[in-house]
């Protein structure tokens, strides 16, 4: 295990150098999202548990499954410490979305921050693969995985995983490019504890909701799966088939508006990539190039034909200073183009 550190890929505390402050946070408006899905899903769960029927928990579990793709929005949000302005409102609000995966905020937090320095590197092309049988074999493994809802259930392992099983997040196992996330490496001593202490949090609260309201667990767990599978099948969307850059190596995607409501402007995900210091409410307002936006269902359709080989060379990992020097130019960028 690495010491007790801050994660290497954490550059995000800097933001408040690079934010610009014609595009605020809308604390408000965030807040009240957070609640209002959060006592939904409640609400879902119990009614589904109290009818106890499959038609009923099918048909719940799908509305279930789109409004935890909005609470997954929430989450990223305060992973990029645009949630709330107040960083102590953003890390509780994120815990209380993460909650509601169920998964840890920090994890996932230190995971994520992670993919936006590997992007489009061998660790994270899971839709491309090397010459030979065993690359493309592994390769297709990932992706299929990921398209039929598995990444979902191995994001919620991991989280349990880390927090009862000491040196988890450094095991070459969890680490390894054929079924691992090379992300996991940044995970330190200090966010083992505070991911115990959230996967606990975590715990107390779901079994007083599931005590208390009566809940069906075999109801529950059967809508986590579907909001699992319709997180898992599209999580990797925005960067299929995408060119190899860190930064570049993403799509924004045109989808219809209620879709981008549910998403909150999720879809687009290279500006997101290229300012990831801009909140939800302003992705579809900064600065943009003349690249293609394909359309979302059509290259959704596309993501099950499956991997293909590689054709361009692997980009160099970022290191917490590009990070940092790239913000800062993109503020610039947008500056000069008011």
């Amino acid at each position: 295990m690495p010491e007790n550190r801050e994660s290497a890929t954490l550059p995000w505390k800097h933001l408040k150098v690079v934010r610009r402050d014609d595009m605020p946070i809308r604390n408000g408006l965030n807040l009240v999202l957070v609640i209002a899905v959060g006592v939904s899903a409640i609400v879902m769960l119990w009614v589904a548990s109290q009818l106890a029927h499959w038609g009923w928990t099918l048909g719940l579990g799908v509305i279930f499954s789109y409004l935890m793709l909005t609470n997954y929005a929430l989450m990223h949000e305060a992973i990029h410490l645009n949630l709330q302005s107040d960083l102590r409102h953003n890390y509780l609000l994120g815990v209380v979305s993460s909650m509601f995966f169920p998964v840890s905020f920090t994890l996932v937090q230190v995971t994520h921050q992670g993919h936006h320095y590997r992007n489009r590197t061998d660790a994270e092309i899971f839709d491309q693969y090397y010459p030979g049988f065993w690359s493309r074999f592994f390769k297709s493994c990932q992706w299929y995985g990921t398209l039929v809802g598995l990444f979902y259930v191995l994001v919620v392992l991991a989280s349990i995983a880390t927090a009862i099983i000491p040196g988890t997040a450094q095991s070459s196992l969890v680490t390894g490019k054929e079924f691992g996330n090379g992300n996991m490496k940044d995970i330190t001593t200090r966010d083992v504890w505070r991911i115990r202490l959230e996967m606990l949090l975590t715990a107390i609260f779901w079994g007083g909701v599931c005590w208390g309201l009566s809940l069906d667990w075999q109801v529950v767990l059967a809508m986590f799966l579907m909001a699992g599978f319709n997180w898992s099948t599209r999580q990797y969307i925005a960067h299929a088939y995408s060119e190899r850059s860190i930064v570049d190596g993403a799509f924004n995607l045109k989808h219809n508006w209620l879709m981008s409501a549910v998403l909150l402007n999720g879809e687009w995900d290279l500006n997101h990539h290229r300012y990831p210091d801009i909140p939800w409410t302003s992705l579809p307002d900064v600065p943009a190039d003349d690249k293609p936006r394909p359309s979302y269902w059509k290259h959704y359709l596309r993501m099950w034909g499956g991997p293909v080989e590689v054709t361009e060379p692997e980009p160099d990992m970022w290191n917490t200073e590009q990070m940092i020097n790239h913000l800062k130019q993109q503020k610039l960028h947008s500056n000069q183009s008011e």
